[in-house]
């Protein structure tokens, strides 16, 4: 089995794209197994730090949702996870 890890990919037009898999557990809620979103940037270097900020944003989010779905359902859109 492979596992997705959260990297930041080049698209054809060489903008950069956060990617990450969304857990199992939250997958039902989101509607989606993997998270992406663009970085609006072109520059390697610009990328790394937008990539850890929005790493640890959704990491976060992503507990905060998993954390809260225990107690209470809740619905978690793609925009929160």
């Amino acid at each position: 089995m492979v596992h997705l890890m959260p990297n930041p990919t080049k698209s054809p037009d060489s903008v950069y794209y956060f990617r990450m898999r969304v857990p199992r557990d939250l997958t039902e809620k989101v509607g989606k197994d993997i998270y992406s979103i663009s970085l609006r940037t072109k520059d390697p270097r610009h990328t790394k730090t937008l990539f850890t900020e929005m790493l640890a944003a959704k990491n976060a989010n992503t507990r905060r949702c998993g954390q809260d779905h225990r107690r209470f359902p809740i619905v978690c859109s793609g925009v929160q996870i």
